[in-house]
């Protein structure tokens, strides 16, 4: 895979960003003080949440920093993991860990046809859904990821209303955005 555009290295994000896409282009770079690059190897090891096999990605040695470069090939199932960023000394058995931290792998957007919308937003639109008076009277109820709108009066439904906006907006505000977004190539 080819990117729509050519980032340089210099471009590359410092070290791997909060959110990656399984089958996107992925790049980043890493700057380790007081090595010699070409002496060293650097591996990055995504474990999934709940256990499964770990992903490994190489990072390339350049003359003053690493650099990583995924071209859409690699597909991990979408989810949360845990990283590790490995550096083994060549011609040494032992590697060491010198970072992790925690990732989000999104789905392919090309290929994900699942609701994006978290269960509260498909609440909150469903609640809007029965006040805008989009079921008939005689449905007075409706179920959603096994969450039941029951026989419920304007108050209730306001009351309802108000309460998933505030889960709604608490869930969007605590996301976290990668600091700087490469863009998805297909």
């Amino acid at each position: 895979m080819t990117p729509v555009f050519e980032l340089s290295t210099s471009e590359y994000p410092e070290g791997p960003p909060d959110i990656l896409y399984s089958g996107g282009f992925w790049a980043w770079k890493r700057e380790i003080s007081g090595i010699t690059y070409s002496e060293y190897s650097l591996t990055y090891q995504l474990t999934p949440f709940g256990g499964g096999s770990p992903v490994e990605v190489e990072a390339t040695a350049e003359a003053a920093q690493f650099t990583v470069a995924v071209d859409g090939t690699l597909t991990p199932t979408a989810g949360r993991y845990s990283w590790r960023e490995l550096l083994l000394k060549t011609g040494s058995t032992g590697t060491q860990v010198i970072a992790s931290g925690l990732i989000e792998v999104r789905p392919d957007p090309a290929t994900d046809t699942t609701d994006p919308r978290t269960p509260e937003q498909v609440v909150l639109d469903a609640i809007n859904d029965l006040l805008a008076g989009k079921f008939s009277q005689d449905v007075q109820s409706a179920t959603v990821r096994g969450r039941s709108i029951i026989h419920m009066s304007i108050e209730e439904l306001l009351a309802a209303k108000s309460a998933y906006e505030a889960l709604v907006a608490q869930d969007a505000s605590g996301e976290t955005a990668p600091s700087v977004v490469l863009g998805y190539f297909r």
